[in-house]
């Protein structure tokens, strides 16, 4: 996760539990912006990281916030899952594994940011995609072969090594 310190202390700052009583309001809250962005794994050792940090503010022991997490993460991913096109949800339904289908709801994000900016394309690197999904850089490769392969991306520029990332566009 070294990679994306800079993402999770930006993340960190931005939910602050300032007093006793918010912390559930504020891990909803986080919970809803790391949906977008990182696996379960990874979601789950910022969620720890949060709770350490703000702990002098929080009152419930870390196993009962954590099961909260891990509640409120399953159904906000149902959440998403629900709401995909029926040809979106076809496509991930075809995927094989849980890396896979958090990897095509994490590239979606990305190509809906790229939408709001006015943008056809958009990068992704492996190693940020590894990090994000807590597996190796091999994994994430292998997690862009198949999203092309159920054709939900299309590599439109391939990466050139340590300087930028490959270029897909979303097909769906």
């Amino acid at each position: 996760m070294d990679a994306h310190q800079p993402i999770v202390e930006a993340i960190l700052a931005r939910y602050p539990v300032e007093r006793k009583g918010a912390r559930n309001n504020v891990l909803m809250q986080l919970i809803g912006d790391l949906v977008h962005k990182f696996g379960g794994e990874a979601a789950e050792l910022i969620a720890r990281e949060h709770y350490a940090r703000y702990q002098q503010n929080i009152g419930t022991p870390l196993n009962e916030h954590m099961r909260m997490f891990a509640k409120a993460w399953e159904l906000m991913c149902k959440k998403i899952v629900d709401s995909l096109s029926p040809t979106q949800r076809s496509r991930f339904d075809a995927l094989g594994s849980d890396h896979q289908r958090k990897g095509f709801l994490i590239v979606r994000a990305f190509a809906g940011a790229a939408q709001h900016k006015g943008e056809k394309d958009f990068g992704i690197s492996q190693s940020s995609l590894a990090d994000r999904l807590n597996i190796t850089p091999p994994g994430a490769a292998n997690v862009i072969q198949k999203l092309c392969e159920v054709k939900a991306i299309e590599q439109i520029q391939r990466p050139v090594r340590h300087r930028s990332a490959g270029r897909f566009c979303w097909l769906l």
